[in-house]
């Protein structure tokens, strides 16, 4: 996570009169991240299931749903994002996405941003706001941490629904 950060395209927004960090987004070239972490099956599992399963989704993406060459400066991968609790319902995060998506166009000449949310406001602003076309889904509650090889369904009791892959084409 820390080589994105060289990356320049994670942002953080601060409070103008407490200058507190209200939200922020991590984002990188989906291209570098996927060439240095390229994504193996055989690989021992991650400590935490929930990396592997991204992992799985970042790879059918990549192999499947793209269906064009993976090159440098034009896939954004927006990784994660976080708005304070009491900052939410102001437009910040919606605000602050699009701005990551713009900042990456003009100064990068990123053409799309690749992205995954489970949750319902999120969804909404990249589906309704951003336009994002959902290119594949997975339902946790049925995926099976292969990599954990003893038949484990990690998130089974798992109740914020189903989890996109999301490719928003920037202008």
């Amino acid at each position: 996570m820390l080589e994105s950060l060289d990356e320049r395209l994670s942002v953080l927004a601060r409070h103008r009169s407490t200058n507190e960090i209200v939200a922020a987004i991590l984002a990188n070239d989906l291209y570098y991240d996927h060439k240095r972490h390229p994504y193996n099956p055989l690989d021992p599992p991650h400590a935490f299931a929930l990396i592997d399963l991204l992992n799985e989704m970042d790879e059918a993406f990549i192999q499947r749903d793209f269906g064009q060459e993976l090159i440098p400066s034009k896939v954004l991968h927006i990784f994660l994002g976080a708005t304070r609790e009491q900052h939410a319902n102001k437009g910040i995060a919606a605000r602050l996405r699009a701005f990551v998506c713009e900042n990456a166009r003009q100064a990068k000449d990123f053409q799309y941003t690749f992205v995954q949310t489970s949750n319902s406001a999120t969804y909404h602003i990249y589906i309704n706001k951003m336009k994002g076309k959902i290119v594949t889904e997975v339902d946790p509650t049925t995926w099976l941490w292969k990599k954990k090889g003893d038949g484990i369904y990690p998130f089974k009791e798992f109740t914020g629904g189903i989890v996109p892959n999301i490719l928003i084409k920037l202008k």
